[in-house]
């Protein structure tokens, strides 16, 4: 039986580095920091290409001349050449500390109601080709889904509708709540609920099956918003030994539903 999480995860050090060594003042030795995505995911493709990467946070005099430092992610990248010489590239991502007392603001956006439907999706793969052969038509989709394994995507454009239905897929169930019939006793099992979301926010989360995901469950506020648990099993990333076996690492997508 699959259980639908309220919660995301963390990730275990011990899942992406084959060393690590951490040292704060706060609880759990943890350093809170605030990064732009762009400059990580640029360091992070540019670490593909080398077989050894090593990550640390340094500071470095500001750029403004002043006495303040900037804090920085530096990643050191090498390889081996044929002389056995190593070859190494430096990246530096510079990151904001986030304080103490603001860490208590950051919260997960989340919806303590139940979802009218909730459904593993069909393959990502498969999914991502129909939707990149849609998305210079519209600007938007609608995901529907129903608690009777019915899955479907509808878009309309000035002229014509495009719709394509999935059958016999599963049915997660809610963990530590009421079931999703039980919560609705309203509605009927084959009863759809659908959101119609941004064309780009969808292509941009089928973009996680470079991760090789596991079960993917979409949950449907019925016309309100879209979340999106993605199971992904780090460790099957790993070039090197590891004494952690974790449950899988759940990643969250929250899109809202388009309202005109």
């Amino acid at each position: 039986m699959l259980i639908l999480p309220h919660t995301t995860r963390t990730i275990p050090q011990g899942t992406l580095f084959s060393s690590f060594r951490i040292s704060s003042a706060l609880q759990g030795s943890e350093i809170p920091l605030d990064l732009r995505l762009e400059d990580l995911a640029q360091a992070m493709k540019s670490a593909q290409e080398f077989h050894n990467v090593s990550l640390q946070l340094i500071k470095k005099p500001s750029a403004s001349g002043d006495s303040r430092h900037q804090a920085y992610l530096e990643f050191v990248m090498g390889n081996d050449n044929q002389q056995g010489r190593d070859i190494a590239l430096t990246f530096e991502i510079p990151v904001r500390r986030i304080p103490t007392n603001a860490r208590a603001t950051i919260r997960e956006p989340l919806d303590n109601r139940v979802p009218e439907a909730a459904i593993l999706l069909p393959n990502l793969l498969s999914l991502r080709s129909d939707i990149n052969l849609l998305k210079s038509q519209t600007r938007y989709i609608t995901l529907s889904a129903n608690m009777a394994g019915e899955f479907r995507w509808r878009v309309d454009t000035e002229l014509v509708t495009m719709e394509k239905q999935y059958n016999q897929l599963e049915n997660p169930s809610i963990a530590d709540g009421p079931g999703i019939l039980q919560e609705y006793p309203d509605r009927s099992r084959d009863m759809f609920a659908s959101a119609r979301i941004p064309m780009e926010d969808l292509v941009n989360f089928l973009n996680c099956y470079h991760l090789s995901p596991g079960n993917v469950v979409c949950a449907i506020h019925d016309e309100r918003h879209i979340t999106l648990h993605v199971a992904i099993h780090f460790e099957s990333f790993l070039d090197h030994a590891s004494n952690y076996r974790n449950e899988p690492t759940m990643m969250t997508y929250y899109i809202p539903a388009h309202i005109d």
